[in-house]
């Protein structure tokens, strides 16, 4: 009689596990969006002090891409990457603040998103577990 109290336990505790994995996997998206962002304002100062060139500024850029799975964010940033280097400094610095500005944006919206994912994805995770050990009794 222990081990299939101790088997529902352990479904319910996976099944609730499960829903909190998922939730950080939401979260995971808004980090890499803010990772990208700080980048951005990052290489808009290497570009105003001039330490950077622009090939390298791209490279950095492309480097924080790497876990960017939303297509708004990339076409923004690709577009970015396309004009650093073609137009003069003073509208690159321009390009930057407009791009940084519409990532604020969108950040704000996936925060909202993922706030509202968190709490739906773990709440499912424990209300399948309990539904499933109630089967289970």
């Amino acid at each position: 009689m222990k081990v299939k109290y101790f088997g529902i336990l352990l479904v319910f505790i996976t099944l609730s596990l499960a829903g909190r994995y998922k939730a950080l996997s939401v979260i995971s998206e808004v980090d890499s969006l803010k990772a990208l962002i700080d980048t951005l304002i990052d290489c808009k100062i290497m570009l105003k002090s001039e330490r950077k060139r622009s090939g390298e500024i791209v490279t950095s850029v492309k480097k924080s891409l790497f876990k960017i799975k939303n297509k708004e964010v990339l076409d923004i940033t690709e577009r970015l990457v396309d004009k650093i280097g073609a137009t003069p400094l003073e509208e690159q610095i321009l390009l930057f603040d407009g791009c940084i500005e519409r990532l604020n944006n969108i950040l704000a919206k996936l925060e909202e998103k993922a706030y509202v994912k968190k709490k739906l994805f773990s709440s499912l995770g424990v209300i399948i577990g309990a539904f499933v050990a109630v089967m289970l009794v």
